[in-house]
């Protein structure tokens, strides 16, 4: 088992005790009308999750040398889903089960599948690093990426929900 898969892991247990001591009234204040609030971040990365998700799947699937990954309207997702009147702590469960299952199924992935860049993004995907010049990544390099992204958004959440309760 690869590091980012332990530390995904790990990371979902972490997030979820500390998630679970943000108030309500904290989880759904918006730090500025155009800003996400705790509970919309948090329903961007269970909109990630699912995202991801389906495209791990339909690259397993498929079993084709190159899988076009396309991108998709995050602020709308979020809108249209009206997170920030779901129940936090609901929110906070969904997005612990998904990301499990996630974890689960990346764990289960032989490592000569993962390691074969076989993704191509059709978009800006990766947010710790530059596609490589022949535009195609591997699923481990999709899910380390994932990883990353979840972490950047959930030091969000904490910092907002710390500003929100001083």
């Amino acid at each position: 088992m690869l590091d980012y898969i332990a530390e995904f892991h790990t990371l979902i247990d972490v997030a979820v005790e500390t998630m679970n001591f943000i108030p309500e009234s904290i989880a759904g204040q918006k730090p500025s009308p155009e800003k996400w609030c705790p509970k919309e971040i948090l329903g961007h990365l269970i909109d990630s999750a699912t995202n991801n998700h389906h495209r791990i799947v339909l690259a397993l699937a498929s079993g084709e040398v190159c899988f076009e990954l396309k991108g998709y309207q995050q602020d709308k997702w979020v809108s249209l889903q009206m997170y920030r009147e779901a129940q936090w702590p609901a929110l906070i469960q969904f997005w612990r089960y998904y990301n499990k299952h996630l974890c689960r199924l990346v764990s289960s992935i032989p490592a000569e599948i993962r390691a074969k860049e076989i993704l191509k993004p059709t978009y800006s995907l990766m947010v710790s690093r530059p596609l490589p010049e022949n535009g195609l990544i591997s699923l481990d390099c999709l899910m380390e990426d994932y990883v990353i992204h979840l972490k950047h958004h959930l030091r969000q959440i904490v910092a907002l929900s710390k500003n929100g309760m001083e």
